[in-house]
């Protein structure tokens, strides 16, 4: 019998958080938009980095109820995390879609510039796709780290993790999170919206309805 003296109090500290939920709703009408931004792309793929970007498309008017759901949501994960945002509003820094065809892949980065949520919604994800992928931002322990004793769960050991994108999926995570994408792997594009926020004083403070709860 173990001694209850004995025993271990554990406390996890700075954690990394991603959120996510299925807004099938938006899905239809964020397709649309992007085909239509696409559309103004020139088609042919680059053998080496065969993915293609639009701009900025936050003028999409009928995309108005989709953003603001975004940025409210994302002022609610500031908020839950802690961070002072009662007199501050949420706003785009970048607004896109990425549409990546067999072999694209997207290295490990991080978003700086004054963002503070980054996240994707994602529009079309072919089985054999690419995955999201997150890492440990902790440079100590990722330096110091043993070997895995089994790198298939997620154990306080693991240096990154994968996710399988499903289509009307909202992915936000802070903008901090290094994160990629594996390499795409079907012969169906994958396409999503990438957009990152940032955080400004505002005038009157921010009427946040209609917002995903942060559990």
């Amino acid at each position: 019998m173990s001694n209850v003296q004995d025993q271990l109090s554990v406390g996890i500290y700075f954690s990394v958080q991603v959120f996510s939920i299925p807004k099938p709703e938006f899905l239809a009408t964020v397709r649309k938009a992007a085909e239509i931004d696409l559309d103004k792309i020139d088609a042919n793929i680059d053998p080496i980095y065969p993915v293609r970007m639009t701009g900025d498309m936050t003028y999409h008017p009928e995309l108005a109820d989709f953003q603001q759901y975004i940025l409210s949501t994302a002022w609610n994960v500031l908020q839950s995390q802690g961070y002072a945002v009662a007199d501050k509003k949420t706003y785009f820094l970048e607004f896109w879609c990425q549409e990546h065809h067999k072999h694209s892949s997207m290295d490990q980065h991080v978003h700086a510039a004054g963002a503070q949520i980054s996240g994707f919604y994602f529009i079309d994800s072919p089985k054999d796709g690419m995955r999201p992928i997150i890492y440990d931002s902790r440079a100590g322990k990722i330096q110091s780290a043993l070997i895995e004793s089994d790198m298939s769960i997620v154990t306080p050991a693991s240096n990154m993790l994968n996710f399988e994108p499903t289509p009307g999926t909202l992915w936000l995570s802070n903008a901090w999170v290094p994160h990629s994408f594996s390499r795409h792997g079907s012969e169906k594009p994958a396409r999503f919206i990438h957009f990152t926020i940032g955080v400004a004083q505002a005038s009157v403070a921010p009427v946040v309805t209609s917002i995903a709860e942060v559990i």
